[in-house]
């Protein structure tokens, strides 16, 4: 069994961070991710459950045997440049796709 463990943001969250890279007129590489790992699993069972906790138990999660690594983002140039902070939680940003 294998949770698969991704580093996710918000659209919102990347485009804030590019207005903020045209006024500023940067022009170089920027990451916008969470810099935070977390498992799909996890997103989906905290959104599901702020909707409805009986639907959670409906839910039948397939676990994947394929090996992965977590790949996450190293946002500190991100934010030191453009003073850009991702939103805390992608989990708040499904719950109000849900909604």
């Amino acid at each position: 069994m294998n949770l698969i463990d991704i580093d996710i943001s918000s659209a919102q969250n990347f485009c804030d961070g590019f207005i903020k890279i045209i006024e500023l007129g940067l022009s170089r590489d920027f990451i916008f991710s969470s810099g935070k790992i977390v498992t799909i699993r996890s997103i989906v069972e905290e959104a599901v459950a702020a909707i409805d906790i009986d639907l959670l138990m409906n839910i039948n999660f397939i676990e994947s045997d394929y090996p992965s690594k977590p790949i996450y983002g190293d946002i500190e140039i991100t934010q030191k440049l453009l003073g850009w902070n991702p939103d805390p939680s992608i989990h708040k940003t499904l719950l109000e796709m849900l909604r």
